[in-house]
Parts: C-alpha cells; sequence; structure tokens
C-alpha cells in the first residue's frame, strides 16, 4: 500500500530550500555562486521596494495582450517589472547610496576622529 501524504506548497518549497541550504554549506554550489546572483543580492532590498511602484504603475496603465494572451501578459509584465526595479536599484545605488558613503567615510575620519 502506499501512504499518501497531502503537503502544502509553502511546506515543500520551505523543505527543499532547507535542503538547499544545508547542501550548499557543505559544498558551494556554483549556480548560486556567481557575479550575477551576487550583484542580484547586493541590489535585492532596493529592487524589493521599487517593484511595488512599478506593479502599481504598470497596472494603472492598463498594459497587457488580452485574455486569450494571458500567460504571455504575466511574463511580459514580470520581465518589465523585474527590469525597470533592477535599473532603478542600480541608479539608487550608484547616484545616492555610493557617493553618500563616500561622504560619510570622509566624516568619519576627518571629523569624529579629531575629537
Amino acid at each position: 500500500y502506499l501512504l499518501h501524504i497531502r503537503i502544502s506548497s509553502e511546506t515543500f518549497f520551505s523543505f527543499v530550500f532547507s535542503l538547499l541550504l544545508f547542501s550548499h554549506l557543505n559544498r558551494p554550489i556554483c549556480i548560486i555562486e556567481n557575479c550575477v546572483f551576487r550583484s542580484i543580492g547586493k541590489l535585492s532590498y532596493a529592487i524589493y521596494l521599487f517593484h511595488f511602484f512599478i506593479i502599481y504603475i504598470y497596472d494603472t496603465m492598463g498594459i497587457g495582450f488580452g485574455n486569450q494572451w494571458l500567460i504571455l501578459t504575466y511574463v511580459f509584465k514580470f520581465l518589465v517589472v523585474m527590469s525597470i526595479s533592477f535599473i532603478l536599484a542600480l541608479l539608487l545605488k550608484y547616484v545616492i547610496e555610493n557617493p553618500t558613503k563616500l561622504i560619510a567615510d570622509y566624516l568619519v575620519k576627518n571629523l569624529i576622529f579629531r575629537i
């Protein structure tokens, strides 16, 4: 007799992700350990912040391919939202974040250590 166990998709995802994490601790996975994923990881919080705003703008514009192309509409929306979010995150990093870090380092070295 086969034992059928019903597992929710969230539980299954958590289990698979945990296995992936523990296997990565023992031996790094080359798919995850590359420069593309590292750069996305460094920008992930800014991408997370921007994507809500981009989705809102996208939905208010009403862009789509109609009901007969529903999957294509979702794929296109995903690509547009992620691309714009990534570009805005890059701009945020290089126009605001990096210069702010340089100013903060300068202030710490020249003003605080003199006291």
